[in-house]
């Protein structure tokens, strides 16, 4: 009688617990289970993508706020595309990884984690590029 090994399991990577290392290595991981690669699928532990999606989001505020600013935007429909950007990036993002939506709590906890933050830094950095430029450069 033959017996078949057990496909080997994915395994989880050792994550820093805090600071700007686990925010880099958490990045890293999230762009590296986008790209098209011949090692096995990832297992995320909830909490790894819950700050995931929050650096994610952050990440997004740093790069749209100094632009909306520099741009000279300004209105609600500037900061309700952000909105809808940040949150549905975070979506794409958790969906294209293949997380189930209710192992993190549904729906919800994958919008709200980190949106908030990101709101407040866009918010800060588009008014305050928008101020110093005077109206926007572009």
């Amino acid at each position: 009688m033959a017996t078949t090994a057990a496909p080997p399991r994915p395994t989880l990577s050792p994550t820093p617990t805090a600071g700007p290392r686990r925010a880099a290595a958490l990045l890293q991981r999230s762009v590296s289970a986008l790209l098209p690669s011949s090692t096995r699928p990832q297992i995320w532990i909830k909490d790894d993508l819950l700050d995931a999606l929050y650096w994610i989001r952050q990440v997004i505020a740093l790069l749209a706020g100094p632009l909306a600013g520099l741009a000279g935007a300004k209105g609600v429909s500037t900061f309700a595309l952000f909105v809808t950007s940040a949150a549905s990036a975070g979506l794409s993002w958790a969906r294209a990884v293949g997380v189930d939506e209710e192992d993190v709590g549904g729906i919800g906890a994958l919008l709200g984690e980190g949106l908030s933050q990101a709101i407040a830094l866009f918010v800060l950095l588009w008014s305050l590029f928008y101020s110093v430029t005077g109206g926007g450069v572009l």
